[in-house]
C-alpha cells in the first residue's frame, strides 16, 4: 500500500508539463543548430541584417542558412523591417525575454546550490519528520549551530508540516541559547530531487513509513526515532537526546 503522501509526490511528477516547460523545449529546438546561434550574435552585434549579409558570415550554404533564419523567424525569435528595397531582421525581445528569465532561474538555482553547498564542501543535512514543529527543528537548530566548528548545514521538513514550531521546542532550545523562533514547518516535496543533500535523519517513525525511498540523491539514510514530546519534560528529555546523538554523528562526520 503506497501511503497518501507518496501518492501525492507521484502524481505531481505525472502531471502534464507545465506551459514553463514547454517553452523552454520549444527554445532547446531553435537553438539545436550552431548556425541559428551565429544568426542571433551577428543580429545582436549589428542590431539588424539582411540574408544576403548573414548568408556571407555563415559558413553553410546559403540555402541552409535562409532555413535557419527562416526556422527562427516562425520561432517568433525574429522580426522584419523593409525599407522598400531590403528585408532586415531584428531580435525579437518581447518573445526572447520570458525565456531567458526561465533558463536564469534555472541556471542561478543550480550555481547558487554549487556555490554555497559544493564548493564549501558542506554536508548538508535533512531532517525529516512528520509536523516539521519539533524534533525535526530541534535537530536543525543543534547542527546549524555546530557549523563554526563542523562543515555542517542542516535544514528540516515534514511529510505533512504543521502550521507553526511547537512554542516549547522553542523554549526549551533556547535554554540552550539556540534561537529556532525564526524557523518555519516546511514541506519535504521543497526538496525531492536536490542533490545537494548528502544525508536524510529520519526523526520519528511516522516519517520512515511514509518516505520509505524518497531522496534517492542522498548519500546516506539514517533512521532516528525520537518520542513525539507533549510536556515540557518530555521536550527537555528529547532535547537532550537529539544533542546527545547529533554530537556523536559530529564525531563520526570528522573520521
Amino acid at each position: 500500500m503506497l501511503y497518501p503522501y507518496v501518492m501525492d509526490v507521484i502524481k505531481r511528477h505525472s502531471e502534464p508539463f507545465s506551459e514553463t516547460e514547454l517553452k523552454i523545449s520549444e527554445a532547446g529546438k531553435l537553438l539545436s543548430h550552431p548556425a541559428r546561434i551565429r544568426v542571433l550574435n551577428l543580429i545582436l552585434e549589428h542590431g539588424s541584417m539582411t540574408t544576403s549579409e548573414m548568408a556571407g558570415l555563415v559558413p553553410l550554404a546559403r540555402t541552409t542558412v535562409l532555413q535557419h533564419i527562416a526556422a527562427l523567424k516562425e520561432g517568433g525569435w525574429l522580426n522584419t523591417t523593409t525599407d522598400g528595397s531590403s528585408i532586415k531582421y531584428h531580435i525579437n525581445s518581447s518573445a526572447l525575454a520570458p525565456i531567458s528569465q526561465m533558463l536564469e532561474s534555472i541556471f542561478n538555482d543550480c550555481c547558487e546550490r554549487r556555490s554555497t553547498e559544493d564548493d564549501t564542501k558542506l554536508t548538508k543535512i535533512l531532517f525529516l519528520c512528520t509536523g516539521n514543529s519539533a524534533r525535526s527543528q530541534m535537530a536543525e537548530g543543534f547542527i546549524n549551530s555546530f557549523t563554526d566548528n563542523h562543515n555542517v548545514k542542516a535544514v528540516s521538513a515534514g511529510t505533512r508540516p504543521a502550521k507553526e514550531v511547537n512554542p516549547l521546542a522553542i523554549e526549551v532550545m533556547a535554554e540552550r541559547n539556540i534561537d529556532i523562533s525564526s524557523q518555519q514547518p516546511k514541506t519535504a516535496k521543497e526538496f525531492i530531487g536536490d542533490k545537494t543533500i548528502d544525508l536524510v535523519i529520519i526523526v520519528c517513525d511516522q516519517a520512515e513509513r511514509e518516505c520509505p525511498y524518497l531522496f534517492p540523491h542522498s548519500k546516506h539514510r539514517i533512521s532516528m526515532p525520537f518520542k513525539d514530546p507533549k510536556t515540557p519534560e518530555e521536550f527537555r528529555k528529547v532535547r537532550d537526546q537529539i544533542e546527545k546523538r547529533l554530537n556523536h554523528l559530529m564525531e563520526e562526520l570528522q573520521e
